[in-house]
């Protein structure tokens, strides 16, 4: 079976250039070159003080078109507004319309700019039939990396998947432009960085992305499981900032998961936990994080839409893609070493991310 784990020894820091004791601003420039099958994006996400959700994303190549050999820039904006409907615009461009910073975050696609330095982040999508953003993310949490960013598939790492959070929780202020018209807005946002050579299909079986900020503390899960083919080998990446933004715990590898209550999408057939618990614990810090589905927001069944060819390709992987965005109830439980304990209780939007047969493989 080929291998796959966190690249977090010594030698990995020093193979892939970067420090184990923090993030630094040079990691946020372009970090792979143009090949098929080769991706990277900067996603930006943002809850306004209205209700209004964000979704910005900048990617070196168009995810229809991740088969081809160079690179086919896109940029996504998506806005949900008060009222439930979703407005939603891409631009393509041409490589040569593109630049990436040699040493930071600084990418222009054309008039689109997605620019920062860890601490401030300038996003702006120029209007595209009317939709468009220009907004300032100001950092209020330090990033954060799992290990040296990397998880290694193969027994060589040859294959690669990553993440880092640059900005984990941010105050967010600027202008949004919906149907030609711009308003001023503000709220809170996050951003994030990943770039990988290996198909998330072939990767992963499922991941749960998830977070929150109640305030004084924020908690963001992150838990991947691997593909059959990997073994299921699961990564629950887990992280809580204070309300000065600084890491009071972290969490790689180790967690219990219960599921307690699930249903079955009609479309898909396929079962979704709808009450689950993690237990995580380090250093003597205990976690508990429990998330209680409310409402199914979306779903995305893409086995069930797919061509009879695609139908084929998926079999033959042993995949069913789907995908499910809820919102939902979180209670996190701290209890700390000194025999305190913590509680706080708030709604968040989570997203289950669902590419193999049953998710009942790891649990």
């Amino acid at each position: 079976m080929p291998r796959v784990r966190m690249m977090d020894t010594p030698a990995d820091y020093q193979r892939l250039g970067v420090s184990p004791d923090g993030v630094e601003l040079w990691e946020e420039k372009r970090r792979t070159e143009p090949g098929a099958g080769i991706y990277e994006w900067w996603y930006f996400d943002a809850i306004l003080d209205d209700g209004t959700k964000v979704v910005i994303h900048f990617n070196t190549t168009d995810q229809p078109k991740l088969h081809l050999p160079q690179d086919v820039p896109s940029v996504n904006i998506e806005i949900t507004g008060t009222d439930g409907v979703l407005h939603k615009q891409d631009a393509i461009l041409e490589a040569d319309q593109v630049s990436y910073g040699t040493d930071s975050c600084d990418n222009h696609f054309g008039p689109h700019s997605f620019v920062g330095d860890l601490k401030s982040y300038q996003i702006h999508v120029d209007p595209i039939d009317g939709l468009g953003a220009d907004l300032v993310l100001t950092s209020t949490a330090a990033p954060f990396r799992p290990g040296s960013g990397y998880i290694g598939f193969g027994d060589d790492d040859e294959m690669f998947f990553t993440w880092l959070c640059a900005v984990p929780r941010g105050n967010v202020t600027g202008t949004i432009t919906v149907d030609g018209v711009t308003r001023s807005v503000a709220g809170s946002g996050y951003h994030d960085h990943q770039w990988s050579n290996i198909d998330p299909l072939r990767a992963w079986n499922t991941w749960l992305w998830a977070r929150q900020n109640f305030g004084d503390y924020s908690i963001l899960v992150f838990d991947f499981v691997a593909g059959g083919e990997f073994g299921f080998t699961r990564f629950p990446i887990t992280f809580i900032h204070d309300a000065d933004g600084n890491l009071v715990f972290e969490n790689t590898h180790d967690v219990t998961y219960e599921v307690f209550e699930e249903y079955t999408d009609p479309e898909s057939g396929k079962d979704y936990p709808k009450v689950s618990e993690y237990t995580f614990s380090h250093d003597g810090t205990t976690i508990r994080y429990t998330l209680a589905v409310q409402d199914i927001l979306g779903t995305l069944n893409a086995y069930v839409h797919a061509p009879d060819q695609v139908k084929a390709m998926f079999d033959k992987m042993g995949k069913r893609p789907s995908y499910g965005r809820y919102h939902a109830l979180g209670d996190l439980v701290i209890q700390n070493p000194d025999g305190t304990t913590i509680e706080r209780s708030g709604d968040l939007i989570y997203e289950f991310v669902y590419s193999g047969v049953s998710y009942r493989e790891y649990v």
